[in-house]
């Protein structure tokens, strides 16, 4: 590392005055850029001094060079000198063509608790690991996609609890209900990687500061998660749960947009999108004493703020549970698709653990409709 630049970030990660590491901060600037520059981002000096912390040196340079060094000038074009055109498809429902979740972009999977979101995205993570060709079913009959590597980053069950339903998954879709496709299956189980960010958000408001209203900014994860992308070049990245992840105010439009625009970029760099799963807001929650209500399965406000979690994506998944049905029937429906079909629903069949009947993943119980259940 810059031996100049390891010392100024020393002088002001070991100040707390706020008057002192103002001035360390300009000091960072002049040294990296010319004057001018935009204002510093504190959350990223706190995460390149956490990557220094932990003896990543080149890891800190490179976060600080990224927020002080000056960008180059953005350039407005013709229409006729850009190329290219819609983002590669990764994720589709299966037989409906379009797409739920592109490269670069980021889907929400929302649902109650209870409902076993984590299993459906375990099931659409080694669905998408099991295809290896163009053209390959993917297990499950949910969806139909491209394939590649996934990147399960958990906040709450550990990293062997997702290794032993993935992998009894594996074995219920390979041995039992699609024994054609066990070799595929089964190599595809060795491209799930999990990732334990327990206790380290990815984004949220400058630790030093403590205030959940503050402006957020990368936090002690999101280095991790980001190198762990490098290494494994996933093709879909599943971030279980959205507010372990991140941890400002969930329900305010500005900040919650700037950490899904966040993974937005990181994800356009390389290549891959990111299925973020969250609980439905309280909005949805019925007062106390007066009953729930049933809401239609492609109501926007049933993940939490819409303007919020959901005008800053490019798809959204919702579970539902059956209105009608006490056994607990559930469907998936995709509420918003910025490049496909929207206002879909699908009944969704669990699969369970022979032994003791936990929920390992989900498979279609019929074909995607156009009208709710």
């Amino acid at each position: 590392m810059d031996t100049t630049l390891n010392e100024l970030l020393e002088a002001w990660q070991r100040t707390d005055d706020d008057h002192e590491r103002t001035e360390w901060e300009c000091r960072i600037r002049t040294h990296l850029a010319p004057p001018g520059a935009q204002p510093p981002d504190r959350a990223a000096l706190e995460a390149a001094a956490n990557a220094r912390e932990a003896g990543d040196a080149a890891e800190a340079e490179r976060i600080l060079r990224a927020h002080f060094a000056p960008h180059a000038p953005r350039e407005a074009l013709p229409i006729t000198r850009i190329v290219g055109g819609l983002p590669a498809p990764l994720l589709w429902a299966r037989g409906q063509g379009g797409a739920v979740i592109s490269e670069g972009t980021v889907c929400v999977l929302s649902g109650e608790d209870g409902i076993a979101k984590s299993a459906l995205a375990i099931s659409a993570a080694l669905g998408v690991s099991a295809v290896f060709e163009p053209g390959d079913d993917m297990p499950g009959e949910l969806f139909e996609g491209a394939g590649g590597p996934v990147l399960l980053s958990t906040f709450e069950d550990a990293m062997e609890v997702s290794a032993w339903r993935l992998s009894k998954l594996a074995e219920e879709w390979g041995n039992w209900r699609h024994p054609e496709r066990r070799g595929r299956v089964m190599d595809g189980l060795a491209r799930v990687h999990v990732l334990d960010l327990s206790g380290c958000p990815l984004f949220g408001p400058h630790e030093r500061k403590g205030l959940y209203h503050a402006r957020p900014g990368p936090l002690a994860g999101w280095s991790d998660l980001w190198k762990a992308a490098d290494h494994i070049a996933p093709r879909l990245i599943v971030i279980d749960p959205a507010l372990c992840a991140y941890v400002g105010e969930s329900g305010a439009d500005a900040p919650v947009r700037e950490f899904l625009y966040a993974l937005s970029a990181e994800a356009r760099q390389r290549q891959t999108a990111v299925l973020l799963v969250a609980h439905v807001g309280a909005m949805c929650r019925a007062a106390p004493g007066r009953t729930p209500p049933s809401p239609s399965p492609f109501d926007h406000g049933r993940v939490g703020d819409p303007g919020a979690w959901l005008a800053a994506t490019r798809g959204a998944l919702d579970m539902t549970w059956h209105r009608d049905n006490e056994a607990g029937e559930r469907w998936l429906s995709v509420t918003r698709a910025h490049y496909g079909p929207t206002k879909i629903a699908v009944a969704l069949r669990p699969i369970r653990h022979r032994e003791n009947a936990a929920i390992l993943g989900f498979e279609a119980g019929g074909p995607w409709m156009s009208r709710a259940p």
